[in-house]
Formats: C-alpha cells, structure tokens, sequence
C-alpha cells in the first residue's frame, strides 16, 4: 500500500526507530528463469528505499525466498 508508506515510516522515526527491516520475496522478482524484473512499478524497491531516505531512516533489505511476514510484496505493516 504505497499511499501509506509515508505515514507508517514518519511514525516509526517519530516514535524514535532509525531503521525499518524490509522483504523482498526473491520469486516476486524472478518471474521466468530468463531474468529479474526490479523495474515495473510493483517490483520496483527503490521508492519506499528512497522515501526512507528522506525522512532519514536506515532500511535493512532482505531479498530471499523466505518472507517473514504476513504480507503482500508491495505493502508493509507494523
């Protein structure tokens, strides 16, 4: 849920976090053998990589097949 990143992350450093852990589901990625796709908008990391930035958090991005969560790839919750 992009439209919500902003609010979860803005509360996260108001409540005192300087990092926020992130997944990224390695098979979301690689939908043929042939190749990754981290371009599309939906597989696309690096707007929630560079809004944490912004509001100056540190991202721990842990790519890999195993998911860790109860979540769709492109939302985040807390």
């Amino acid at each position: 849920m992009p439209n919500l990143w902003r609010d979860i992350l803005e509360k996260l450093k108001a409540h005192g976090f300087n990092t926020v852990s992130l997944y990224g589901h390695w098979g979301y990625h690689s939908s043929s053998e042939d190749g990754l796709d981290f371009n599309t908008a939906t597989h696309d990391p690096r707007p929630i990589l560079d809004l944490a930035k912004e509001i100056g958090l540190y991202v721990i991005y842990r790519p890999g097949p195993y998911v860790n969560a109860g979540m769709f790839p492109n939302s985040i919750k807390i």
